[in-house]
Order: structure tokens, then C-alpha cells, then sequence
């Protein structure tokens, strides 16, 4: 995905597999909730204070950043295929 990610994304939608898509557009969502749910665990394990830390507040920031980042890639490559989408419609390429 992250070498060839237009080859990917193509296929994916070609070929209409729709629960791949899914898997691909929600990958930012998974990422933000498995760093949300680790950094609780590892609260909870460590049994740290309610008020969250300094650590705790910048792990959460990474992890938001990091999510954030992995949307607008998607986000950037799914736009480059619509565009290619929209080209290859033209009559007289077929």
C-alpha cells in the first residue's frame, strides 16, 4: 500500500471489492483507536494518577498526528485516482 499506492487503490476499486475500500479508508480511524486503547492500557497497567501527564498528553498527540498524516496520504493518492478515473472516461481513450 504505502510503496504503490495508486496501483493499490485501483485495483481496489476496479475490481469493486468493497470491504478492501472499506479496510483502506477506515486505516486512520484504527490507527487513532489502537494508539488511544495502548496508551489507557499502559495507564492502567502502570496504575498512573486520573490527570494525564506530560507523556501520556504527547503520545496522544503523536498518535492524532500520525492518524492525521496516514488521511491526508490516503486522502492525496484517492484524489490522483479519481483524477485518473475522470481521464480514462474519455471517449475517445477507449
Amino acid at each position: 500500500m504505502f510503496c504503490h499506492p495508486f496501483k493499490t487503490l485501483r485495483n481496489i476499486i476496479d475490481d469493486k471489492d468493497y470491504s478492501q475500500a472499506f479496510l483502506i479508508i477506515t486505516l486512520p480511524f484504527y490507527t487513532f483507536l489502537f494508539g488511544v486503547i495502548f496508551i489507557i492500557s499502559a495507564r492502567f497497567l502502570i496504575k498512573a494518577p486520573e490527570q494525564w501527564g506530560f507523556l501520556a498528553k504527547g503520545l496522544l498527540g503523536l498518535t492524532l498526528i500520525t492518524s492525521f498524516f496516514i488521511f491526508c496520504y490516503l486522502g492525496y493518492w484517492f484524489l490522483q485516482l479519481k483524477k485518473y478515473q475522470k481521464f480514462r472516461n474519455i471517449k475517445f481513450l477507449k
